[in-house]
């Protein structure tokens, strides 16, 4: 099984190089018009649904030559030690999420009564998500397939704790002074890009066609089209799935020390 990213062609394994080949080898007539499809998001979402497109018969061809490979795929986030994720994945939103975060805040917090009112509102905007017995925010992961797009998602460089951390400071009914005090937890750590890969198999068919679709519309901006700003910009395209990634899964944890913007930018 190889690890490739999704919008550089140089990692692509044999197979998927060769269905990018195949683009230029269609007919004259369906050349011509992809090439002058104003955007190539929207011609994808107007011929996909016809199964006799060429599309929906090239997308197959994608779709079976990403069997048995994996996509590299990278996650914000801020931490104080990066064991964490490396000995114990991504996971969020379940019981090993929160004893983490009561660590830090019994760590940061020198109220006592501050500490028990955060973690109590923590747990009830986790389980706002829960609909029916089943959260559906439970060990979601959200994740990039470049990594040059990080600034794009620098929000959770600059917030210990995520979005459900960032969800508690947020609400309205803090004191001042309480919310000053919460600071210094979202203050905590350094930020990392976390580098992991997912196996293309394991997506739901949902999750498999949007992935062809964003490298379809790379592949038509940048070697029909010619279009280097277009195809740039496909590459802040990113996704989520419901499901924790496994230690065995993480490629590396990159430290950053470029400039992006602050707590308390985001804290205002």
């Amino acid at each position: 099984m190889n690890n490739f990213m999704l919008f550089d062609v140089k990692t692509y394994p044999k197979s998927v190089f060769l269905c990018r080949e195949e683009l230029n080898n269609l007919p004259n007539d369906i050349l011509s018009s992809v090439s002058s499809c104003d955007y190539a998001s929207d011609y994808i979402q107007r011929i996909k649904w016809d199964c006799c497109s060429w599309y929906t018969l090239f997308k197959d061809k994608i779709i079976n030559s990403m069997k048995n490979e994996s996509i590299t795929c990278f996650h914000n986030t801020r931490l104080e030690n990066p064991d964490i994720i490396l000995n114990n994945g991504l996971i969020f939103s379940d019981n090993r999420y929160v004893s983490s975060i009561i660590n830090s805040v019994n760590k940061v917090i020198d109220n006592r009564i501050l500490r028990v009112k955060y973690v109590s509102r923590l747990r009830k905007e986790i389980e706002r998500w829960e609909i029916g017995g089943e959260n559906n925010r439970k060990n979601q992961v959200c994740f990039y397939f470049d990594k040059k797009a990080y600034k794009h998602y620098d929000k959770f460089l600059a917030l210990y704790g995520g979005e459900f951390c960032e969800r508690t400071y947020s609400q309205n009914d803090w004191e001042n002074d309480e919310r000053e005090e919460l600071k210094k937890l979202l203050k905590l750590g350094k930020p990392y890009i976390v580098e992991f890969f997912i196996p293309f198999d394991i997506l739901d068919d949902d999750k498999k066609g949007d992935l062809v679709d964003y490298i379809a519309e790379f592949w038509i901006y940048k070697f029909l089209k010619k279009d280097k700003d277009r195809s740039k910009k496909c590459r802040e395209r990113d996704m989520c799935v419901n499901f924790e990634i496994s230690p065995d899964n993480i490629i590396s944890i990159h430290s950053i020390n470029d400039s992006f913007n602050s707590v308390d930018y985001y804290t205002k």
